[in-house]
């Protein structure tokens, strides 16, 4: 999922002591942080569909809030000096996204989908016991052509070891088309609904996520929560090596972005990597764009495109999943 920086082995005496005073600056900053991650981030979460009776978006505690704080803080406070040293070593060691646990991350599923060209992979979330959201284009190719199988993998960061499920009921929003939905002016609908065959079986490493039904997300209300991306895309430049364990990223919404504004209703939104040179690429397709809300995960949005190559200064588009929320409910809950 995150296109890297890469670092030398060799000559990296001069950043220690840069690296020392960031240190220092973060162990000063810390309780003021604790203080405005506790308080700037809104405790009163958007609404949420029901469409489970079990609970949504339990997974990291508090905590993970206010490190996502503190790290944002530390981007900012000491990134750019790093960054220019980090900048001129660009080979031999591979900086970016992180691997997730999927006790952090359990409603996430990934996705194999079979088309005549060949298979494509695909990232998506757990929103009831029956029922995954992706994006369009994960299972309807350019061609129009529906994918002949969709296979899905959940409850392991390993996307080898996940239990796999083969769907037989999954469909694109009736108005995607995929010649238009990343085009300026075009509406989207760039979503996609997965059924199980069988419930799963909620437990620590599968769990619903919520999905609002309205939201804020372009707004500056939710600057300080802690936002991420999930996926198992690529992690190389060359856009070759998949990822086998879930990758994460802290993110941040990019509020009236001119790269999202352009389309139609609101529908999409743009995100910036919070680290230089990380990226989400091919397969994080469908994959979440996650806010958290008073400790609860929701589904805000879904991959939908991205500048080419992945890494670049133009932001990442992703679905807005609340304008889609009377579509979602009429099929999950009919």
């Amino acid at each position: 999922m995150n296109k890297s920086v890469i670092l030398p082995d060799s000559n990296m005496k001069d950043l220690v002591p840069m690296k020392l005073l960031a240190f220092v600056s973060l162990l000063f900053l810390l309780p003021w942080g604790i203080l405005q991650a506790q308080a700037d981030c809104p405790s009163t979460a958007p609404p949420t569909l029901t469409l489970t009776t079990h609970s949504c978006g339990s997974s990291l505690s508090k905590k993970s809030s206010i490190l996502a704080w503190l790290g944002r803080l530390f981007s900012g406070f000491v990134g750019a000096t790093l960054r220019s040293s980090i900048e001129e070593r660009q080979e031999a060691r591979i900086v970016g996204g992180t691997n997730a646990a999927i006790f952090g991350a359990p409603w996430m599923a990934y996705i194999e989908a079979v088309f005549p060209e060949g298979p494509t992979i695909c990232s998506g979330s757990i929103v009831s016991e029956r029922w995954i959201v992706t994006a369009a284009h994960c299972i309807v190719n350019q061609n129009k052509v529906k994918a002949s199988s969709v296979t899905v993998r959940v409850g392991s960061a390993n996307k080898n070891t996940g239990t796999a499920i083969a769907s037989a009921n999954y469909f694109a929003h009736p108005d995607y088309n995929p010649a238009t939905y990343n085009m300026t002016g075009s509406a989207g609908n760039d979503i996609a609904l997965i059924q199980l065959p069988t419930s799963l079986t909620f437990g620590t490493t599968i769990q619903p996520i919520c999905y609002p039904s309205s939201d804020t997300v372009t707004g500056s209300t939710i600057s300080t929560c802690d936002q991420k991306v999930f996926g198992w895309g690529t992690t190389d430049k060359a856009n070759t090596i998949y990822a086998t364990l879930l990758q994460t990223q802290n993110v941040t919404v990019v509020a009236d972005s001119p790269d999202c504004s352009s389309f139609t209703g609101g529908r999409i939104i743009c995100v910036q990597s919070d680290v230089s040179g990380s990226e989400v690429c091919d397969g994080d397709d469908g994959g979440p764009l996650v806010v958290w809300y008073a400790n609860r995960a929701y589904l805000t949005g879904m991959l939908s495109f991205g500048p080419f190559p992945c890494v670049g200064a133009k932001p990442d588009q992703y679905t807005r999943a609340s304008t889609y929320a009377d579509w979602v409910k009429s099929n999950v809950n009919p």
